[in-house]
């Protein structure tokens, strides 16, 4: 559990690889919890094909409170699939 004050942006950082086809999805973000950026890092000075980067998420809680945020490492366009990774994290937040 992770503590934090409304309305002061956080972050989440997680290694993704798109060219595999995989990427960070978010599947459950609750009403209180609003996404404020979402950016890539590519930090590939050599420029390689199929490197990995960083994907950042930015949030803002916006009311004190517990709140769940849950992503996964998918290929959005195959269902019914086992995800490779999970990434859950829980806030609790005050003013």
């Amino acid at each position: 559990v992770a503590q934090w004050y409304t309305y002061r942006p956080w972050l989440i950082t997680l290694n993704e690889n798109t060219s595999t086809g995989y990427s960070w999805q978010i599947i459950d973000l609750p009403q209180q919890v609003e996404l404020t950026e979402e950016i890539v890092i590519d930090d590939n000075p050599a420029g390689l094909v199929g490197a990995a980067h960083l994907k950042v998420f930015e949030f803002m809680i916006k009311e004190s409170g517990v709140a769940k945020i849950k992503l996964n490492y998918t290929r959005v366009w195959e269902k019914n699939t086992d995800n490779v990774k999970n990434f859950e994290l829980i806030v609790k937040s005050k003013k």
